[in-house]
């Protein structure tokens, strides 16, 4: 078996460039603090060009197993 584990959040952000409030579930891998900020608007602007943050549920530590 093999098991990752990561972390997820829900973050609720502007999109500067259409001016529109989005929410998005993103992931980023495991270390030992939780992510700030700046780590989750750093994946969301590789994806949505930049961005504001505005709200971070972080859901912790998520895992997966796969036989």
């Amino acid at each position: 078996m093999i098991t990752v584990e990561y972390r997820q959040a829900e973050v609720k952000f502007l999109r500067k460039d259409r001016n529109e409030i989005w929410n998005t579930v993103l992931t980023l891998p495991l270390q030992d603090s939780p992510p700030t900020d700046e780590q989750w608007k750093v994946r969301l602007n590789e994806t949505y060009g930049e961005v504001e943050v505005l709200e971070v549920f972080d859901w912790g530590v998520q895992s997966a197993t796969r036989k």
